[in-house]
């Protein structure tokens, strides 16, 4: 009866951690769920493209303040509204530099999925992380993707892998429907990447449990599989 006790509340606090809830708080104080702020938010950048130049580029980036966690939800407060309208051009000043960014904790504020949730950097902590660079454009960047599929199979939810792109949900949506990859997805990410002043297509980032980026790949190739996951297993 003791052990059946315990197994009880061990359960009951499992399926509380699982069914946490997350919403944003707006600069207003209006509280809303993730897909909901999204849905609204995408909303509002098409209407305001509707009234630019076709090949004219726009999105409203957010900063956002820790979460505050409880048992049942999480709540993160918009800090920071940012209409950016320059075109997406990846890094036009060409500085990227591996070697600032190895050693510190990858500057991530808000990225959005391509299912409409968002990701921060206190989302990340207690796993590694893969990150992966790309687009649909990219050969090297396809050519890899069957590698890094096999990789994330043999560690599943212990390790975190994302793909990060500048392009579309629509872009990559359609891509996704004869390519198989299968990284969270994170799109419209012109702006982190430029803030990093990322470069050259494919990398990807290597961070340990605190978000801090300790190694940064190029084209992955079969023949560095065994020596990626031998150092993601250091990292764990």
């Amino acid at each position: 009866m003791k052990n059946q006790f315990f197994l009880f509340i061990s359960l009951f606090f499992t399926l509380n951690s699982i069914s946490q809830s997350k919403y944003i708080q707006k600069k207003n104080g209006e509280i809303v769920d993730v897909k909901t702020f999204y849905k609204e938010k995408n909303e509002l950048v098409e209407k305001i493209k509707r009234k630019l130049p076709p090949e004219k580029y726009f999105d409203i980036i957010y900063e956002f303040n820790e979460p505050i966690k409880s048992n049942d939800s999480i709540i993160i407060k918009v800090s920071h509204v940012v209409f950016s309208s320059y075109p997406p051009q990846i890094n036009r000043k060409n500085v990227f530099n591996e070697e600032f960014l190895k050693g510190k904790p990858l500057s991530i504020k808000s990225l959005q999925t391509i299912n409409g949730d968002i990701i921060t950097l206190s989302d990340l902590i207690d796993k590694p992380t893969i990150i992966n660079f790309w687009h649909t454009t990219c050969a090297p960047c396809i050519k890899e993707m069957p590698i890094l599929n096999q990789i994330k199979k043999q560690y599943e939810n212990k390790v975190n892998f994302i793909a990060v792109t500048f392009e579309t949900k629509e872009k990559i949506d359609k891509f996704l429907t004869t390519h198989e990859f299968n990284f969270t997805h994170i799109i419209n990410a012109a702006d982190f990447m430029n803030s990093i002043q990322f470069k050259p297509f494919p990398k990807t980032f290597f961070l340990d449990k605190k978000g801090v980026v300790q190694r940064i790949e190029g084209a992955v190739s079969i023949d560095q599989k065994s020596d990626i996951i031998e150092y993601i297993n250091s990292l764990l």
